[in-house]
């Protein structure tokens, strides 16, 4: 169905593969699962597509855009919001930050932010002031 490619819903704790290759997102019969997590299998040990709790981690890296290519986004994002009237957002991901900094300094964040990162991202967006 997508042999090169796969979709994912995210709900809080389980992500859910829709469809997937081994060859793009490397989790098979052979993946241990991670400490926190569970990679869901059936009678044979194959991948069923669920991850539970950590298990995320996995394909995080698959999942995560460039800072360039996030700061795109969501300059895309803010053009449509400009569209509607809207000119202040919440944003909470701490992998977005440096995008975020970055239109901003570029002049291309016409609306308010309210930026909410989490407790253990403080350093990080701490050394931008500091």
């Amino acid at each position: 169905m997508c042999p090169d490619s796969f979709n994912l819903l995210l709900f809080i704790w389980c992500g859910v593969f829709l469809c997937f290759s081994h060859a793009v997102v490397g989790i098979d019969r052979s993946t241990i699962d991670p400490d926190g997590g569970i990679i869901d299998r059936d009678a044979d040990r194959e991948p069923t597509g669920l991850l539970f709790d950590a298990a995320h981690d996995l394909i995080d890296p698959l999942l995560a855009p460039t800072v360039e290519e996030a700061a795109d986004f969501i300059g895309e994002a803010v053009q449509t919001l400009l569209r509607h009237g809207v000119t202040s957002a919440h944003a909470c991901e701490d992998r977005t930050w440096s995008s975020f900094r970055n239109l901003a300094n570029q002049g291309r964040l016409p609306i308010r932010i309210f930026y909410s990162a989490y407790y253990d991202s403080y350093k990080k967006i701490l050394q931008f002031f500091f």
